[in-house]
């Protein structure tokens, strides 16, 4: 779901799926907090100011970060679309960060 999801975090967490995808205006480590720690969290990763506008380096920081916050069970990407003009090594960062790190990496958090 593309932009702020925190007022809506509670009620999604009554959906009957498997993946949430949530964007970088929502508060990842609230959300987590809310969705319990065995909910799988897909994204956080700003389009804009991380994945068009920032650095490989920063974009590798970025999903490590997201990572770290939603703990064994995260997806790496996005919040929501990449975009077009998104330079490609910050994409191969991105997909760097995800065949670097196993699923499990990171202990899980008391949520």
């Amino acid at each position: 779901m593309c932009g702020n999801t925190n007022p809506l975090i509670a009620q999604m967490k009554q959906l009957p799926v498997h993946v949430f995808e949530l964007d970088s205006p929502t508060n990842l480590a609230a959300a987590r907090g809310i969705l319990g720690p065995e909910r799988v969290i897909l994204g956080n990763v700003a389009t804009v100011e991380d994945m068009l506008e920032g650095t490989p380096e920063r974009v590798y920081e970025a999903c490590r970060s997201c990572h770290e916050i939603s703990g064994p069970f995260h997806i790496v990407g996005t919040g929501c679309e990449v975009p077009p003009a998104t330079p490609a090594e910050n994409l191969r960062a991105m997909v760097r960060y995800a065949t670097e790190h196993q699923l499990y990496q990171f202990e899980r958090r008391a949520a």
